[in-house]
């Protein structure tokens, strides 16, 4: 498929200090990576750095909301994906929100769509912190059960 990128990386302001050594620690094989540190430390420029130059596919989501649930989360990820050109045409992620108003399961619905992907995708989330503790709890879970996630 070729040299792909994140999509929707915020841009990092000129003049901004870009500390590489942070930035080098979002690439490798591990299968998450988290930057914790307080407000102002530099851990949404350091990722939006690596996001800018890495070679994985995949999308960046920032979460502006507080206690984003579980439905919100698949859907602003399906959302993200479909913008980008990341989802088969009869993925279930396409139409996340007509299945999560119809009661589908959102984990579920997430596992099937990024299951029906091929190669590996990333997600970049920033604001991870926003999240309903169900949506961090189902975030982990998929990640063990989506290899290529």
């Amino acid at each position: 498929m070729g040299w792909m990128a994140i999509t929707g990386v915020p841009r990092v302001p000129e003049g901004v200090r870009v500390r590489s050594r942070l930035s080098a620690r979002f690439d490798g094989p591990q299968a998450l990576v988290v930057a914790r540190a307080p407000a102002g430390y530099g851990k949404t420029v350091a990722m939006a750095h690596w996001a800018s130059t890495t070679e994985a596919t995949g999308v960046w989501i920032r979460f502006r909301e507080n206690q984003v649930g579980a439905a919100a989360l698949v859907q602003l990820i399906g959302a993200e994906l479909d913008a980008a050109g990341l989802l088969e045409p009869g993925s279930t992620l396409r139409s996340a929100s007509d299945a999560l108003a119809g009661g589908a399961d959102p984990w579920q619905l997430l596992r099937h769509g990024l299951r029906a992907r091929t190669g590996t995708i990333t997600l970049a989330l920033d604001g991870l912190e926003r999240l309903a503790d169900e949506s961090s709890v189902g975030l982990l879970d998929a990640l063990l059960d989506l290899p290529g996630l």
